[in-house]
């Protein structure tokens, strides 16, 4: 824990030696505290076997030692940030049945749901989400174990303000709603397989969810959505999620304005 806490202020002096250069602050985006100690580099410093000199209580692995690593630490956050995009690519890809490729994050298809907000969030903006790197003010309720859980990830959560980043509760949109939100884009005239975030984002287009059975449709047309809106109602506890399928069974969705004046719907 001494170490690691020399570790925590050097990279404190760090942030603010870079503050004071450039107005860089630690953001949502980049590693934080907890996700640095737990580099490899640090990790190995951390628990290198070089011991404090007990006759002049000097410890070899100091401050020094570690603000000299950390002027890496533009490379490692690029590396830190791309490990994270091919694991959530991997898991997205998995989902889909295809290949893990760059840039299958942008599609517009291609949300995550928290399993502990119940929100749909989607890459880049997730790297941000709280509920990935939530607050360890509560660490001292859980006991820690024996045997094989990782000590020293536990000792980083201890000196920390928050745990490390992990995309432990992150899943791909569910297979019914990844449906409806397939006819979304199908109503806006784009592919689903194919069509990207930035597309439906150029197209401003304004959605709405009608039911084909309903026999009072006393609701449809009343809410009037972007895309994203929509996709996002769809797991909240707000009045939009009564114009889920989960709700009202089978749902369209009705594109009831676009950027160029045209006019589409879809129907699962």
């Amino acid at each position: 824990l001494h170490r690691l806490g020399v570790l925590r202020d050097a990279y404190s002096e760090h942030q603010g030696e870079q503050g004071l250069r450039t107005g860089a602050r630690e953001c949502g985006i980049g590693p934080h505290f907890a996700d640095i100690a737990l580099m490899p580099v640090f990790r190995a410093l951390v628990e290198s076997s070089f011991d404090a000199d007990a006759d002049i209580h000097d410890d070899r692995v100091n401050s020094k030692v570690f603000l000299t690593e950390l002027a890496e630490l533009p490379d490692l956050t690029a590396n830190f940030n791309r490990r994270r995009e091919l694991e959530l690519s991997e898991k997205m890809a998995q989902a889909f049945g295809r290949p893990t490729w760059v840039g299958i994050l942008d599609l517009a298809i291609a949300w995550f749901h928290c399993d502990v907000c119940n929100e749909y969030v989607r890459f880049p903006e997730l790297l941000e989400h709280t509920c990935q790197r939530p607050w360890s003010f509560n660490l001292w309720q859980t006991p820690r174990e024996e045997g094989g859980q990782d000590h020293y990830a536990d000792d980083v959560t201890e000196v920390s303000d928050c745990y490390a980043w992990s995309s432990d509760t992150l899943s791909p949109i569910v297979p019914g709603e990844l449906a409806l939100l397939r006819s979304l884009v199908a109503a806006c005239e784009l592919d689903p397989e194919t069509a990207t975030a930035a597309q439906m984002d150029a197209l401003d287009a304004r959605v709405t969810p009608v039911r084909p059975d309903a026999v009072d449709d006393w609701f449809e047309g009343e809410i009037i959505l972007t895309w994203r809106e929509a996709v996002r109602g769809s797991h909240s506890e707000s009045r939009m999620s009564l114009m889920t399928h989960r709700s009202f069974g089978c749902l369209r969705y009705a594109c009831v304005a676009r950027c160029n004046g045209s006019r589409s719907q879809s129907t699962l």
